[in-house]
């Protein structure tokens, strides 16, 4: 097992390194982010676990590769809270179209989940997570106490827990269908279309 990586989830769960203590269970976390934000959520990822969280990023994939569709299902699923970061730029490929819809589907079959959008230098959180008050940061640059401020926002909001409502409905479908207009919109707007970087 590499160094870092936990054993849970086959290998894509990473928290501490092997041996090191974990002082008391806490939630586990899935971050989802655009590829303009990719380096900030990669130093997000570190501070969180560096303060015993469990994170699962796509970044964290075996050999670097994208993420196996049941990977990214047994992530969603083992997740208590999902962080979604925005860059100015909002560059999306595939695999956030698969991120998202999944992410959604689970938030609204389990209301308990925590969701906490965050946008990078201007710009609105997209419409499908608008329900959800964001935390914004002035600059793409990481600093230390924007990790802080999440974890604050993760302490706070579990005490009260934005639902949405109790029967998805049309509302769940208008999200969906958000969420595959959003990134084809943010696609389209991106030439030549990205891929990841590994």
């Amino acid at each position: 097992m590499a160094k870092g990586r936990s054993a849970s989830c086959t290998g894509i769960w990473t928290g501490r390194r092997p041996g090191e203590a974990i002082l008391k269970a806490v939630e586990r976390i899935f971050v989802s982010y655009t590829l303009d934000a990719r380096k900030w959520t990669e130093k997000l990822a570190a501070a969180l676990r560096h303060q015993n969280f469990e994170v699962w990023a796509d970044f964290d994939s075996l050999a670097g590769e994208e993420p196996a569709p049941q990977q990214l299902e047994k992530a969603l699923d083992g997740a208590r809270v999902y962080v979604f970061v925005f860059g100015a730029k909002r560059e999306v490929g595939a695999l956030q179209d698969r991120e998202w819809q999944a992410a959604i589907q689970r938030i609204w079959s389990d209301p308990s989940r925590l969701v906490i959008p965050v946008v990078l230098g201007p710009g609105e959180t997209p419409p499908f997570l608008r329900q959800w008050p964001p935390l914004r940061f002035a600059s793409a640059r990481f600093e230390p106490q924007a990790a802080q401020q999440i974890v604050e926002a993760i302490r706070s909001r579990t005490r009260t827990r934005q639902r949405p409502p109790a029967e998805p409905g049309k509302d769940w479908l208008e999200r969906l269908r958000l969420i595959e207009d959003t990134a084809k919109r943010w696609k389209a707007e991106q030439a030549p279309v990205l891929k990841r970087d590994v």
